[in-house]
């Protein structure tokens, strides 16, 4: 039997809430937090910058970057999407005063010589490799859910819970950046305008707390 959950399952609430609670850091949870509160895709978290972001309007920019690493997102998957003001809010806790490098970043340090010969190290930051982030969220499913679920399903809960709240057709096809609704339609069976923005930010799974379900303090 494939050890790899079915693409079309999707998260309850309460399965949301154990990932979080299981992943070991807070980067790791605020990543699932803004896969399954965005529909981003792993290669568009990856390449997460902070410049994405709008705080004052609340939404992410998913875009081109064209340093360090060019950079561009699948055919016709430019987009806005709103985020709910506890993303917002964990977000600036995340990044602090940052606005250059990568939203989440590896650390790798590396040694080279100076001038006098004498060796020291560098801390240098660098995006994370897609199967770094994968089989971070593999392990937590394999606690919460005894299988390998991919980072995909959060993706797909997100256009679900969009359903469920009576987001249009053509606006899920928006939020998730299809450029075929056809393919929206493997995830579910009806992105919003800015009119519907405020729909998006008051559902209620995007009103989850971080504070009220982490384990993991944040330093």
């Amino acid at each position: 039997m494939n050890n790899l959950v079915k693409q079309k399952e999707v998260l309850t609430r309460t399965q949301i809430k154990d990932f979080i609670q299981k992943a070991d850091s807070f980067e790791t949870q605020l990543m699932i937090l803004v896969m399954v509160t965005t529909g981003m895709r792993v290669g568009e978290l990856v390449n997460f910058k902070p410049k994405w972001i709008n705080f004052q309007e609340g939404s992410i920019r998913i875009q081109e970057n064209k340093k360090p690493i060019a950079w561009k997102p699948k055919r016709e998957s430019v987009r806005s999407v709103p985020i709910s003001s506890n993303v917002s809010d964990n977000l600036k806790r995340h990044l602090k005063s940052r606005k250059t490098g990568y939203v989440f970043q590896s650390q790798k340090t590396k040694s080279y010589e100076v001038k006098n010969g004498k060796k020291v190290s560098k801390r240098t930051h660098r995006r994370y490799a897609y199967r770094t982030i994968i089989r971070r969220i593999n392990k937590i499913s394999q606690k919460v859910m005894g299988v390998d679920t991919g980072t995909h399903i959060f993706r797909a809960t997100y256009a679900s819970h969009l359903l469920a709240n009576k987001i249009s057709l053509e606006g899920i096809r928006k939020l998730l950046g299809h450029s075929d609704i056809k393919t929206t339609l493997l995830y579910i069976r009806s992105i919003p305008d800015f009119r519907e923005w405020d729909k998006v930010r008051n559902m209620e799974f995007m009103q989850m707390d971080l504070g009220d379900i982490l384990k993991i303090k944040h330093k």
